[in-house]
Formats: C-alpha cells, structure tokens, sequence
C-alpha cells in the first residue's frame, strides 16, 4: 500500500487524527471526495478503537482514531 509513495520518495504519507465520533468524521471526508482503503476497524494497537484510513484526492492517506 505504500510502495506508489515511497517510490516518489514521499517521506510523510499519512496525518493520523483522535475523533469522538467515527461515523460522522467519514461521512466528512467523502463528501470531499475521500476513499476509504480501510473501513472502521478496531485496532489492537489502540485498546481496540475502531480506526479508518482514508485517501485524499491529494494522495494524503488521513487515520481516523476513534476516542
């Protein structure tokens, strides 16, 4: 998933972010053309939150982490 950044040498791909409401914050960023590569998922790192990756048209890959 990484391999079409780093072969541009893009050091910083992906902005992670705390949000109360996951649902609500997805929804945002489809509207403005977000694709989501990974749908609410809990994550073991996180204490099983449930996280999201979205893809900006920008290329931007935006981590969305449930409080």
């Amino acid at each position: 998933m990484l391999e079409p950044w780093l072969a541009r040498r893009i050091k910083m791909y992906h902005l992670a972010y705390s949000v109360s409401n996951l649902k609500t914050e997805i929804e945002k960023f489809r509207q403005k053309r977000g694709k989501i590569m990974v749908p609410p998922t809990p994550a073991v790192a996180f204490g099983g939150r449930e996280i999201s990756f979205i893809l900006l048209p920008t290329m931007m890959l935006i981590e969305l982490i449930e409080l």
